[in-house]
Parts: C-alpha cells; sequence; structure tokens
C-alpha cells in the first residue's frame, strides 16, 4: 500500500518531482529491485502459468538485459518488522476472510445464473395470473396477499406451467437469502454488493417475462461472473517462502545480484542501497520508499500499458516546502503500512497541519477531539523511528555486481519450472515494442 493517497497529493501540490520516463530513458542504469512487487504482479497477473513466478522473473532479467540495466533484487526475509506484522496481521486476515467469502458467493451466483439462463428456454410458455406478482413478492420476501394466493391455488395450470413457476420461486428464494447476507461490509468486496444489485434487478425483469431486456443482461453478469471468480481465485493465493526461495535460486542462477532483507522492509534497503552508491534508483511500487531516503523512486517498471513514473524525494520536499522531518510526519498522518493514523485526517489536510505546526507533536494539541480520532494503536514515534532506521547491507562491492552465470542449473531450472525460451522471446519482443513507446502528456490520471 505504502503511503495513503502521497501520489496524488504531490501531483497537485510538486508536481516538479513526478516525471514521466520510456525504459531507454533508464537503459544502463544500476536499478535496486523491491522483488517483492514484481513477485505479487506475477503471481497475481494474467498470466496462467503454474510457474509464472520464475517466467516472470526470467522475462523481466531478459527486458533489463535488453537495456542494458544492471538489477540488483532484494527480497523480504522471513523475519518481519514487530511493527508492521503486528499492524499488517488484522488487516491481511480481514482482506482473506472477504475475499474468502465473495470468492464462495461468486461461485453460488454462478448457478444462480446458470439456472435464470435455462429458465429462459421455457418462459415463452404464458404463466399463470398473478404468477410474476408472486415471484416478486418471493424476491422482496413480502408474504402475497390472501386473494393471489386463492388464485394460485385455483387456478387450473398445466404441469408445465406448474414446474416453471416453480423453478422460477426458488430462483427467488435463492436470491433472497443470498441478497441478506451479501449486505454485509466486512465479508463482502463492493464489486460483488454491486454485481448483487443488477442481479437483483435481472430476476425482477425475468419474473415479468421482460426477455430481450433479460437476455442481455444476463450475458453481461455471466461475464462479470467469470471475470471476478477469476480475479478472486487469484487473489485467495499466497506467496509462500517456497516461491521467494525459487526465485532467488533462479536469479542467483542467472548470475543477478539477490540480496535478502531480514528484520526490515525490503524497500528500506533498497533505499540505503542507492544512498550508498550501489545504485542510482529504487524499483518498487511502494511510495514508502520516498520516505525512507533521498534515493529516486521507479513505479511502473516492466508493467504492461504503464509508462515508467520517477519520483524524485528531494524535489517533492523542496516544493511542498517541507524539512525531511516534517514530510516524515506529512506521510505518518497520511497513513503507512507501520500503524493506525488519526481518523478524519486526509492527505490535504495533513499537509496543510504540517505546513502550519511544523510536527504531530505541535498538532496534537490542535486537533478537535470531535473530529479527528486517533485510531487504536497510532504510535507516530514508533513509526518515525521506523523510516529512520534503515537496515544494514553488505559492505563488500562485489555483493551488488553480476557474477558469472550458471548455465547449466540455468538450463535445468528452465526445464523444471517447464519455461519455453520461444515462447518467452516472443512475448518478450512484445514487451519490448511497448517499452519503446516515447512518454506523452500525464492524461487524465496517469497514477491509477
Amino acid at each position: 500500500m505504502g503511503i495513503q493517497g502521497l501520489t496524488g497529493l504531490l501531483k497537485r501540490y510538486a508536481p516538479q518531482c513526478l516525471s514521466r520516463l520510456s525504459t531507454p530513458q533508464v537503459a544502463s542504469m544500476r536499478l535496486v529491485v523491491d522483488a517483492s512487487c514484481p513477485l505479487n504482479r506475477f503471481i497475481y497477473g494474467d498470466d496462467t502459468l503454474p510457474h509464472r513466478h520464475i517466467y516472470g522473473f526470467y522475462l523481466m532479467i531478459k527486458f533489463c538485459q535488453h537495456f542494458g540495466i544492471h538489477p540488483i533484487f532484494v527480497f523480504d526475509g522471513s523475519q518481519r518488522l514487530a511493527l508492521k506484522q503486528k499492524w499488517e496481521h488484522a488487516r491481511r486476515q480481514q482482506g482473506r476472510v472477504k475475499i474468502t467469502h465473495s470468492l464462495v458467493y461468486e461461485q453460488d451466483r454462478a448457478l444462480r445464473l446458470d439456472t435464470m439462463v435455462s429458465t429462459m428456454q421455457s418462459l415463452p410458455l404464458d404463466l399463470a395470473p398473478g404468477t410474476s406478482l408472486r415471484l416478486l413478492d418471493e424476491l422482496e420476501g413480502t408474504p402475497p396477499p390472501v386473494a393471489d394466493l386463492v388464485v394460485g391455488l385455483d387456478a387450473e395450470l398445466s404441469q408445465q406451467q406448474q414446474d416453471l413457476e416453480q423453478q422460477l420461486r426458488t430462483i427467488a428464494i435463492e436470491l433472497r437469502r443470498a441478497l441478506n447476507h451479501v449486505g454485509d461490509t466486512s465479508k463482502y468486496t463492493r464489486t460483488v454488493r454491486e454485481l448483487s444489485q443488477r442481479e437483483y434487478e435481472v430476476a425482477g425483469a425475468l419474473f415479468q417475462q421482460e426477455l430481450d431486456h433479460v437476455h442481455r443482461e444476463l450475458s453481461l453478469l455471466q461475464k462479470e461472473n467469470n471475470r471476478l471468480l477469476a480475479s478472486l481465485g487469484k487473489r485467495s493465493l499466497r506467496v509462500t517462502t517456497a516461491m521467494k526461495e525459487q526465485c532467488i535460486d533462479f536469479i542467483r542462477s542467472l548470475g543477478y545480484p539477490c540480496l535478502i532483507c531480514e528484520g526490515h522492509e525490503a524497500e528500506a534497503m533498497c533505499a540505503h542501497i542507492v544512498e550508498q552508491g550501489h545504485a542510482q534508483a529504487t524499483v518498487s511500487e511502494d511510495m514508502d520508499t520516498v520516505v525512507f531516503g533521498d534515493a529516486p523512486l521507479i513505479r511502473h517498471f516492466f508493467a504492461k500499458h504503464q509508462q515508467i513514473l520517477r519520483v524524485d524525494p528531494t524535489t517533492a520536499r523542496q516544493h511542498l516546502g517541507l524539512s525531511k522531518s516534517q514530510f516524515l510526519d506529512l506521510c505518518i498522518l497520511c497513513g503507512t503500512d507501520f500503524g493506525a493514523k488519526i481518523h478524519g485526517i486526509g492527505p490535504i489536510r495533513a499537509l496543510s497541519l504540517v505546513r502550519e505546526h511544523g510536527s504531530i507533536e505541535q498538532i496534537l494539541p490542535t486537533l478537535d477531539p470531535r473530529k479527528y480520532i486517533p485510531e487504536q494503536g497510532f504510535d507516530y514515534v514508533s513509526i518515525r523511528k521506523l523510516f529512520q532506521t534503515l537496515p544494514s547491507i553488505p559492505t563488500d562491492p562485489q555483493a551488488y555486481e553480476r557474477q558469472a552465470a550458471d548455465t547449466a542449473l540455468t538450463n535445468y531450472l528452465l526445464h523444471k519450472y517447464a519455461i519455453d525460451e520461444g515462447q518467452a522471446e516472443q512475448q518478450l519482443k512484445v514487451i519490448l515494442g511497448s517499452a519503446h513507446h516515447q512518454p506523452d502528456d500525464f492524461g487524465p490520471n496517469p497514477f491509477t
């Protein structure tokens, strides 16, 4: 996540620190890579290969070789920061609960939509009088009027009509039960809830035999349902220690430096490596990278359909009119991955407060306690100390240099992970064609 809302804030108040680049503009540079970012992108991306994490790094390294870029990879170790582990655990657990419930809900929805589609084939058959109203009442959970019940009992229905009404009634009951649960925002994503409203509207149209509208909307719903199933299925996966170790072994077989950051954040080690002159910029998607030091941040590197965004923290502070310590306090107020924030304070308000008062200590006594409430666990002192402390890095310059590749081991791993070098070369050509595209104007929103 990084710093909440920081990119938008910089775009508005310090756009001079942001620049868009094409890959040739970073050619021949030494870049230190926060490896968790591409690893997550490879795992949760569009590729369906069983070992797409290895395939992704293989393509990324080939990409770097083409442009003469020297990458240094830094992976998070097994020993995480206690501050982040405590704060992130609850948030990630909540996210996993939401993904799990949403995935099951979409699987059930797929069955309901299939039932609606099959029932559509019978709907040219006229329903008995009052059936549509009874079905709508069932969907709403409203008991039908007694008169409607009498009509339903006395009507002489064909067996086909009775079967059809029962099918539709089952759809109404199951959908109503599902809708009663999906309102729980702690268990279901907003997209799932929004799709449920559309499903409700389609069911209502189905019961009223508005067949042209239903056919069109059902087709759209099924496409969206399939997309959500694929997305939620990927998001339910977890990056494992074994996956990281596989990536590290593979990268090292190609001779590239691969460091492991224990007890701190990989992006903090990246910032330290740049600070000591072993690299020129950090490749990461986490904006908290710019808080750890003065290292320029490269975002969207080797990303599909996005040009590189360079963020210069020194220029950012200058144009915001903040010292290094004030910029740190601004980011803490915006919200970080390492602890709670003050409810009610967004990025713009945070900037105004820091400019006016200078530090969080000076800000707190001025806040209206009815409007601005520190969340449980708001420990700005510990967060501040974390950002001001960088992890140790290797002192031997050779640790950052490429070594001779172990060709035999690389070939073995390519075979083990079923990576087709010919297929990779073809995909690389497509990626390179896009990478040579020159930067243009920012456009409506380059940060999405």
